[in-house]
């Protein structure tokens, strides 16, 4: 077949699957197309394969643990790549994944060390593929994506793109910079996840970016560009667009640029860690800004602290029943925090690297719920002040007993 050695060819009979491969000299297989074959005719129960017709399955373990292939290329016609297909291809150093693949299998490719590039020919059918977890992506060990032979630095992702798949671009570190279009409305978890070389994101529309459903914080290639541009101009004192009612969840995470938020009535709920570790942002304005801008409270719940005003102290407000995810994780300048006895909940990650955070003033008799980093990565030495009859409710409690050695009575 296309002057290739045929070096293996097993019967096929009803229900099981075998492999044909073909293969240069030189141990590359160029023609995997024709593997995970199911056959098309039955005869005395003995299956036949008919070439004529186009093979679209790479089925389950199909190259599993061929050490000694070096590069693949899959045929046009493939559709699907089963789970565990190149898994322990330790020597695979390129793939090339044609464009009507769709599907692409749980651990697919873990354990191909040697990988050092993944060649696509359309970028669009690249983000829609179903990647089955991060070891199905090749690119979690090439870390360079090639389309039509150049390798991919700055991306616009295509306008017929709503949805970005699960991990798209996980580990891609050759990625500088990304521009969604408006017309991308969710991007799946992990799918920047370890595109560490980002710079910027660029964006022509702020109230669609508002609506993009984040599967995750890493989801958001702000995670590491850290910086959003609007139109060409880096944004930093921004007003939410009026027609937003919902800030999505890690909807501007780490986005270093902010300074200031301003919040209008229009919007009626703020989703999770949505201004998550913006370190230059120093007030939020408008419907769910505390008193002294420093807080962003909605429905109870305070959200955001503006990590970048330089506070060293800060009291919770009493309408506050619980602290949000993350809410002060980094506030670095933080040294004393004042919870009042209002509040049942601590988020995880709440005061997470407060690294200067030496008191804690918490005012509820009854332990409120938490997580184990809830203080995590705070400064040595710290004290955490409870009522003086709850110490021992606080040093048995769920999480809080992780900090009893800093568990001090406080007459309140």
């Amino acid at each position: 077949v296309n002057n290739k050695e045929l070096v293996a060819e097993y019967s096929v009979t009803q229900n099981q699957r075998y492999f044909i491969e073909y293969t240069t000299n030189d141990g590359n297989i160029v023609n995997p197309s024709i593997s995970g074959i199911v056959a098309n005719r039955y005869e005395n129960g003995v299956g036949y394969i008919d070439f004529s017709k186009p093979i679209t399955l790479i089925g389950n373990n199909a190259f599993n643990g061929r050490t000694s292939l070096k590069s693949i290329t899959i045929g046009t016609s493939v559709t699907s790549i089963g789970h565990e297909a190149f898994r322990g291809c330790s020597s695979l150093t390129s793939v090339t994944i044609p464009d009507r693949v769709t599907s692409i299998g749980k651990i697919a490719f873990f354990a191909c060390y040697s990988l050092t590039r993944v060649d696509i020919t359309d970028l669009s059918a690249w983000c829609k593929i179903s990647f089955g977890d991060k070891w199905a992506n090749p690119l979690l060990y090439a870390n360079k994506l090639y389309l039509n032979g150049s390798e991919l630095t700055d991306i616009t992702i295509p306008s017929d793109i709503t949805e970005i798949k699960a991990y798209a671009f996980f580990g891609c570190t050759s990625l500088t910079s990304v521009t969604i279009g408006n017309s991308v409305t969710s991007i799946g978890e992990d799918a920047f996840y370890d595109c560490s070389s980002l710079t910027r994101v660029d964006i022509s529309d702020l109230s669609a970016w508002c609506k993009i459903s984040f599967g995750d914080d890493r989801a958001n290639p702000l995670c590491y560009a850290r910086k959003l541009y609007l139109n060409g101009s880096e944004l930093t004192d921004i007003t939410i667009p009026s027609d937003i009612t919902e800030i999505k969840n890690y909807a501007f995470y780490n986005c270093d640029s902010l300074t200031s938020v301003t919040i209008g009535d229009s919007v009626t709920e703020i989703g999770k860690e949505a201004f998550r570790s913006c370190s230059s942002l120093t007030a939020f304005y408008g419907k769910y800004a505390s008193a002294d801008n420093r807080c962003l409270i909605a429905n109870g719940v305070l959200n955001s602290f503006a990590i970048g005003c330089g506070a060293t102290e800060c009291t919770i407000p009493d309408s506050v029943t619980s602290i949000g995810a993350a809410a002060f994780q980094s506030c670095k300048s933080l040294t004393s925090i004042t919870i009042p006895d209002s509040i049942t909940e601590i988020g995880d990650y709440a005061f997470s690297g407060c690294t200067s955070l030496t008191s804690v003033y918490c005012k509820p008799t009854t332990p409120p719920t938490g997580d184990y980093y809830m203080f995590g990565y705070n400064v040595s030495g710290r004290k955490i002040c409870v009522p003086r009859n709850s110490v021992s409710a606080y040093k048995s409690a769920p999480y809080w007993s992780d900090y009893a050695a800093d568990i001090v009575g406080y007459d309140f």
